[in-house]
């Protein structure tokens, strides 16, 4: 299938991907407040890297990448995290360890591998930062009160979850506002305390399960006449492929 998935990859349209913009951040009275955030949530390294993208790479990238776990018993004898991931670069299959991509984008390590955040919590944690209930189809970034985490919301859905349009909300993108506030309110505005993922799910594993829909996404509408562009951050994968190891 990996013919398949990099033609339907490459046939889709690749756009720009847009970043926190450190200028207007200041301008606008918000750095310090965003910065905090994503250092919350762990995405403040990746959201620093700004670096050209290269779509022939990205597509054989998100076409043959996968991932494998050790052995529980193996884990601790070789520290690099839970598992690996191999991919084609250039035709040449590589590989880089979990803890070496933890290292590269700062993410948080965990022996999860899904995370587990309560609807009710999410509920309350939306109930506290906007107006309305949340619905992952119909609730509106702009319903978010507080422009901090309206700037961080639109960071999200650019930059980790590369999404076109912004202005819906996801359950993801909630996800992580539930991590970027917890240190900062630590109770939702009933009084209840946000207790955040309960699995110990560090961000690598939804980031790798996120970039596995592409391929599926793009096989499953290659026969649609209208295609919705797609924008990935081809960037990371130039990063990857330079940490990467012949498999």
């Amino acid at each position: 299938m990996y013919q398949e998935h990099y033609n339907a990859l490459f046939s889709m349209d690749f756009m720009d991907t847009k970043y926190p913009h450190v200028d207007t951040m200041k301008a606008l009275g918000i750095f310090e407040d965003v910065e905090l955030i994503l250092k919350n949530m762990h995405l403040a390294k990746l959201f620093s890297y700004h670096m050209e993208s290269y779509k022939e790479l990205t597509c054989e990238f998100l076409a043959s990448m996968r991932y494998h776990m050790y052995e529980e018993e193996d884990r601790a004898d070789l520290d690099q995290g839970l598992g690996w991931i191999t991919f084609l670069a250039k035709g040449e299959k590589r590989m880089v360890t979990f803890r070496q991509l933890e290292i590269l984008f700062g993410f948080n390590y965990g022996e999860g591998t899904k995370w587990n955040f309560k609807e009710k919590e999410l509920q309350r944690v939306w109930a506290t930062i906007a107006d309305g209930v949340y619905s992952s189809s119909r609730s509106k970034a702009a319903q978010i009160r507080s422009p901090v985490l309206r700037y961080v919301h639109k960071a999200l859905a650019n930059t980790f979850f590369a999404r076109k349009a912004t202005g819906t909300i996801n359950e993801g993108e909630l996800k992580f506002l539930d991590m970027g506030i917890k240190p900062i309110l630590s109770r939702t505005s009933d009084g209840k305390r946000i207790r955040g993922d309960r699995s110990d799910t560090g961000n690598l594993m939804p980031f790798l399960d996120h970039l596995l829909t592409y391929k599926i996404t793009a096989y499953n509408t290659r026969h649609q006449t209208r295609k919705a562009p797609k924008c990935w951050r081809a960037h990371h994968t130039y990063l990857v492929c330079c940490w990467s190891e012949p498999n």
